[in-house]
């Protein structure tokens, strides 16, 4: 058999030693002082001859050491290489020294291009696999993957070890022993666990779950705990995933609260808004508080007059010369005027509206809207008609916004509460709730009576909106937000009753399908014998009517009148039909 040769070695002769490549005899070289020194040939580096002994030998395939090429030789020839007999003996040898080079390129070209740094990269990746299985960690009891010898062995021809850092590992103790017939342990999957729907194991609680009920991942440390800071990737069930202490926490990771801030600068806003109002709404009340006393005699108009302008401060005249909301200069026909809880200058022009004389009964009547915050206030007036129709109270537009906007508010609000609509509303909602609550059998008389109270609630509501769209052709008194909100109702209800229309529709039919059954089943009533005579009687007649029919057909055929015979055809089925009635109810006594 001839010998192979070693790849990176030098080949040996027919003597056994090994041959100088061409081109690599010794040449006698002068150096720079005149003498002369042999040059000496420089070969590439080796995987073969290590740097700790340039003398030893080793296997490039098993590592295993050699003295000689031609030992090497003989055992690359007896361990790593497969001949077949006879013919294939070239063949195998083709193939065992193809297989040499491809795992000999493997471990010293690519290893030592890619570098064991890059490689642990790769493996890191790896060990984020989501659809990893339990055979693709190690067997030393943990969930972190074999380092091979190329990530701590030989680096750049450096026979030093580097030191081995400890990598936190997953127990597997805990695992369940698979049995060959085990079942996913998720509720309600119950597939049979291998090959095709998987085998995995919960690297938390250690049950045997199916691939799709194992596609969740935490950090898990040595003692099985979460760990999201220390641990390792791992796959987990659903339940071990949703179990953790900050699945169900709320706000438990890093925020930034900026309410306080936000708080801050708001009521750097709000704060002075609402001590204005506050001052306005004070004068405004002991302005009423005065009049009270001109309404009981123990005050005069004139009285009342002076108290207007000692309440608040008006503006004086010379340092204002514009109304301070629209801005026209005051003129003969711009009159000047002040506001009563102000203070302020402002037009009476009646067309901008910037001030206007509010009658007491109207300004009165506002205020006794209380807000929520002013309950245990009492009700001003109710005031005579000698002051409440003349004396008036002027007021410009920013004050009677601030006043009067929260209370016309309030009273929509509370208005839209105690109406008819919410209360509709209200009970929709309830019957809704007691709808999907029935689930029983036994309720479905109880579901019918639910749905008949949602249907006819529709129709009110129909009937209602049909009266406003009436109202609103006729130009008379509309509100347009509340037709919105009756039309939009409306809607909802038509289209909950389409959702559950084929709903009823089963409960209907299985209800009269049932209530047909019972009838059939209760015991025939027995019938007089006065009855039997009647009803004999009239089952001879449609017999004997029966066979008249019977014999005009035949007739007809015979004269091909062939348009009569869909009116007899039916008459015939109508008798039928009676006949069998009757029969039915006699029984045993029909003849």
């Amino acid at each position: 058999m001839a010998k192979r040769r070693v790849l990176g070695a030098q080949h040996e002769g027919a003597s056994g030693r090994p041959e100088k490549p061409e081109g690599s005899g010794t040449n006698l070289v002068p150096n720079g002082s005149g003498t002369v020194i042999p040059e000496v040939a420089v070969y590439p580096p080796s995987s073969i001859v290590t740097s700790a002994s340039p003398m030893t030998l080793s296997c490039p395939i098993c590592s295993e050491k050699m003295v000689t090429l031609a030992q090497l030789n003989q055992h690359l020839d007896d361990e790593h290489t497969t001949v077949d007999n006879g013919t294939g003996d070239r063949r195998g040898s083709s193939i065992g020294i193809e297989k040499d080079f491809k795992n000999w390129f493997k471990e010293r070209v690519i290893d030592n291009f890619i570098g064991p740094q890059q490689q642990r990269e790769q493996k890191k990746l790896k060990q984020l696999d989501v659809f990893e299985s339990n055979f693709t960690f190690s067997d030393d009891g943990g969930d972190t993957p074999k380092r091979s010898d190329n990530d701590e062995g030989i680096h750049n021809g450096s026979p030093r070890r580097r030191h081995k850092k400890k990598v936190m590992s997953v127990p597997r103790s805990h695992w369940q022993k698979p049995s060959g017939n085990d079942f996913c342990h998720t509720e309600g999957c119950n597939k049979s666990l291998g090959l095709k729907n998987g085998l995995i194991n919960c690297r938390k609680c250690g049950k045997l779950f199916c691939d799709y009920h194992t596609m969740y991942r935490m950090k898990l440390n040595e003692k099985l705990e979460n760990d999201t800071v220390h641990g390792i990737w791992c796959r987990v069930c659903a339940s071990c995933f949703v179990g953790r202490d900050c699945w169900n926490g709320v706000n438990e990771g890093f925020h930034n609260d900026l309410s306080y801030d936000f708080h801050r600068l708001r009521d750097k806003k709000v704060v002075p808004i609402n001590l204005d109002r506050l001052a306005l709404q004070k004068r405004l009340f002991r302005l009423l508080g005065f009049l009270e006393l001109v309404d009981s005699g123990k005050q005069s108009l004139a009285s009342y007059r002076r108290f207007e302008r000692d309440l608040v401060p008006w503006e004086d005249d010379k340092e204002r010369h514009d109304c301070k909301i629209c801005h026209w200069k005051f003129s003969l026909f711009v009159r000047r005027h002040h506001c009563r809880v102000c203070g302020l200058s402002v037009c009476g022009d009646p067309e901008r509206g910037c001030s206007m004389p509010v009658p007491l009964d109207l300004v009165t009547k506002i205020l006794n809207i209380r807000l929520p915050e002013e309950e245990d206030r009492d009700k001003f007036g109710p005031f005579s008609e000698r002051i409440g129709k003349i004396v008036s109270i002027r007021l410009c537009l920013d004050c009677k916004r601030m006043l009067f906007v929260r209370r016309f508010n309030y009273r929509d609000c509370k208005k839209l509460e105690d109406g008819d609509l919410m209360k509709e509303f209200d009970r929709f909602s309830e019957l809704r709730s007691r709808i999907e609550k029935v689930n029983d059998v036994t309720d479905e008389l109880r579901l019918i009576d639910y749905f008949s109270k949602i249907e006819q609630m529709a129709m009110a509501l129909s009937g209602k909106v049909k009266g406003m769209e009436k109202a609103r052709e006729e130009a008379g008194d509309f509100n347009v937000q509340e037709y919105r909100l009756y039309r939009s109702f409306q809607q909802r209800i038509v289209g909950y009753l389409q959702e559950n229309l084929p709903k009823l529709r089963r409960i209907q039919k299985r209800k009269i399908a049932e209530e047909k059954r019972l009838m059939e089943g209760k015991p025939k009533k027995k019938l007089l014998k006065r009855d039997i005579r009647i009803k004999r009687e009239k089952l001879m007649v449609l017999t004997e009517q029966k066979f008249m029919i019977e014999n005009l057909h035949e007739e007809y055929k015979k004269q091909r009148k062939f348009d009569d015979l869909q009116a007899l055809d039916d008459n015939m089925a109508d008798l039928e039909k009676e006949i069998g009635e009757l029969k039915l109810e006699l029984g045993e006594d029909a003849f």
